[in-house]
C-alpha cells in the first residue's frame, strides 16, 4: 500500500492512517512528530519509536461527536514547536479527509493563518480533504476565536 499523505506547508504533513512499511519514507521526509487522530484503532509500534515521537489526540470523525477545542490546541502545540525545531509533522486520521484536515487547518492558524485561508490551502494541496464538511469547519473556526483569544 502506498503512503497517501500531502504536504501543507513546510514541514507540515496531512494524511491517511499510515502502516509499519511506511516508517523509511517518512523518516526520509525527516517527519519526527506524528499526530495521529485515530479513535480505536492501533498503531504500528515502529511508528511510535525513534526517530518518532507519537501523540495520539483520540477523536471521532462524527458530527455528534465534535472534535474538542482543547485537543486541537493540544495538537498545535506540540506541532509549532517540532515544526519550530526543524522537524516535519505528520498529521492522520483513518483516511485523510476530515479530522487531521481539521488539526492541520488549525496548525496553519497557529501559524498565523485565517481559518479560510488554511482551509483554502489545506483543500488546494490535498483535493480529497474535506475542510468544509459542516461540522468539520465548525470547529475550525471555533479554534479560531478561541486561539485568538489567547
Amino acid at each position: 500500500m502506498d503512503l497517501d499523505i500531502t504536504q501543507i506547508a513546510d514541514r507540515l504533513y496531512v494524511g491517511a492512517w499510515p502502516q509499519r512499511e511506511h516508517a523509511g519514507e517518512l523518516a526520509t521526509l525527516n517527519v519526527r512528530l506524528i499526530i495521529s487522530m485515530l479513535f480505536f484503532e492501533r498503531m504500528a509500534v515502529e511508528l511510535s519509536q525513534p526517530p518518532f515521537r507519537l501523540v495520539r489526540l483520540r477523536a471521532f470523525d462524527h458530527p455528534l461527536a465534535p472534535i474538542p477545542i482543547q485537543l486541537l490546541k493540544r495538537g498545535v502545540l506540540e506541532a509549532l514547536p517540532a515544526m519550530d525545531g526543524g522537524a516535519s509533522v505528520l498529521i492522520h486520521c483513518k483516511l485523510g479527509v476530515h479530522r487531521s484536515v481539521a488539526m492541520a487547518s488549525c496548525v496553519l492558524i497557529g501559524m498565523g493563518r485565517s481559518a479560510d485561508e488554511a482551509m483554502r490551502v489545506v483543500k488546494e494541496r490535498r483535493p480529497v480533504a474535506d475542510p468544509h464538511a459542516w461540522y468539520i469547519e465548525r470547529r475550525i473556526r471555533a479554534f479560531e476565536k478561541s486561539w485568538r483569544r489567547n
